[in-house]
């Protein structure tokens, strides 16, 4: 709750200043009181890189694909990845390869420096044994 407070003692439209609240854990570099609430000048989630051709998999690993345009745009499977900058490296030797100077990257400046990363080997979907 925010409370206001007059030097004069008086609850004058002019004199009258938000009072921050004591709350737990708040710096006073980081919490703004303003007339609709408390709000805070820091972001707590940071967000994470999206790269192109990647996608990451319920269960924490990364998929990289890319559309081929001679085959009227369908995907073609580049591999699972630990990371998604592995992911994102092997999009841009795919995209590098198809498309040369024109392809679009995620790492413009390493085109065509690096050799494809290694996909991590899959679980074998069978019988269970």
């Amino acid at each position: 709750m925010i409370s206001l407070s007059c030097s004069s003692g008086n609850p004058h439209p002019a004199c009258m200043k938000p009072v921050k609240p004591e709350l737990p854990g708040c710096s006073d570099d980081d919490t703004i009181i303003t007339g609709s609430g408390i709000s805070t000048t820091t972001s707590v989630v940071a967000a994470r890189q999206h790269y192109r051709g990647v996608r990451r998999r319920p269960w924490g690993r990364y998929a990289a694909e890319i559309r081929d345009p001679t085959r009227k745009g369908s995907r073609v499977w580049l591999g699972t990845y630990e990371t998604d900058v592995d992911a994102a490296r092997a999009y841009d030797c795919a995209a590098f390869q198809m498309r040369g100077t024109k392809a679009i990257l995620n790492f413009p400046a390493d085109a065509g420096k690096y050799a494809p990363p290694v996909a991590v080997a899959g679980r074998k979907m069978g019988s269970g044994r």
